[in-house]
């Protein structure tokens, strides 16, 4: 605040890269939806009829396959915006355990429960609800994000064990800022142990969550590291061009080294875009819509478009020509305006949410948020 004209700057550089970042995670969304619909409508690869066995379908096949990958690009986003963005507090010392977790909580929280009771309606509407996956106590474990580690994902909506993988991962980087943000050994022995405690559970019950956290960390250091200085000419087509062949790499392989080569290209790629200008096309800020509803869309599309193939198809098709991909595209655009308007009921709220809980909380809540506003900018 004691120096506007270097704050302007970077905003203005903070915004112009925000705008890709936008691209980023609404293209990573789309590719979610593209690949679960056409896995609900076409049969897979192998069993098409020798006609549809072509060039050009390979090509959308691939294309419309890109579910696993686009969560991992996901999950270096969220490392970026939620983990760099905390980090730059603790740096200044104003990180608080409570604003942190309030901001978490309000992001997630405005979506999960509205998608909850839609996967249940939905389930119910098509006859796929049984009780099993659609009772109360997988609800719960939903509810309190802890699917994969003592339940399975709530309904048909399968796409939800990502979302207690995000959850843990904020939990995770939280607490170690709250025990290094602390002037008090107590604090800083409270926030260490729960940590502890934690990570262990994971450790126990869903190894995989520890394992993709340094894909989470990779967008943290993607937004913390000093810059380098090279020809913006060189390192955009050559990330890009990395990205492209890491993809190529998960689209064989499937497993954690192919994860982990798509995290790395995607925080490659991130990183060299950082202060980039954007393309002067007047489409071009269509980008932040796209990525405005993102979240809604992950987390309604999938018991949405099963409720959806009930009743546009009797059994997934085996040729794929023209016209059927004309349905496929109809149907993806009919999902996408559906899911839209539950962003515009729910998700949009957010702010308005974060706010709620930040006037009836305390803000003085606990010896470790206290805590957290110790000037550390130096242990960094």
């Amino acid at each position: 605040m004691n120096a506007p004209i270097p704050s302007r700057r970077s905003d203005a550089v903070a915004a112009n890269h925000d705008i890709y970042l936008d691209w980023l995670r609404g293209i990573a969304a789309l590719l979610v939806l593209f690949t679960h619909v056409r896995n609900g409508y076409f049969v897979k690869w192998s069993d098409l009829d020798p006609s549809s066995q072509n060039h050009i379908n390979y090509v959308l096949f691939v294309v419309t396959r890109l579910g696993r990958e686009a969560v991992i690009v996901f999950f270096v986003l969220s490392g970026y915006l939620v983990g760099g963005h905390a980090l730059s507090s603790y740096r200044k010392g104003r990180y608080t355990l409570q604003k942190y977790l309030v901001a978490r909580i309000a992001r997630l929280y405005v979506v999960i429960v509205p998608a909850l009771i839609l996967t249940g309606i939905f389930d119910a509407l098509h006859g796929a609800w049984n009780a099993s996956r659609d009772g109360l106590t997988t609800f719960l474990v939903n509810l309190f994000l802890l699917q994969g580690i003592y339940g399975g994902t709530y309904g048909s909506n399968g796409p939800l064990w990502s979302l207690s993988y995000e959850w843990w991962f904020y939990i995770l980087f939280g607490l170690t800022l709250a025990a290094a943000a602390s002037r008090s050994a107590r604090t800083t022995v409270a926030s260490a142990l729960v940590l502890g405690l934690c990570a262990s559970m994971l450790a126990l019950k869903c190894t995989a969550i520890l394992l993709m956290f340094p894909l989470w960390l990779f967008g943290v250091a993607a937004r913390t590291l000093p810059s380098i200085r090279l020809p913006r000419k060189m390192t955009i087509p050559v990330s890009l061009m990395a990205l492209c062949f890491a993809l190529g790499i998960s689209s064989v392989r499937w497993d954690w080294k192919g994860d982990f080569a798509v995290g790395i290209a995607t925080t490659a790629f991130i990183y060299f875009s950082r202060g980039l200008e954007p393309l002067r096309y007047r489409w071009f800020p269509l980008g932040k819509n796209l990525a405005a509803f993102s979240f809604s869309l992950y987390a309604i599309h999938y018991p949405l478009n099963d409720f959806v193939m009930s009743f546009v198809i009797r059994k997934r098709l085996t040729h794929a020509g023209v016209v059927d991909w004309v349905l496929w595209t109809g149907i993806v655009i009919g999902e996408a305006v559906i899911c839209y308007g539950f962003y515009w009921l729910f998700e949009r709220r957010t702010p308005a949410v974060r706010a709620w809980l930040d006037r009836i909380l305390p803000s003085h809540a606990s010896a470790m948020d206290e805590a957290g506003r110790a000037p550390i900018a130096g242990r960094l």
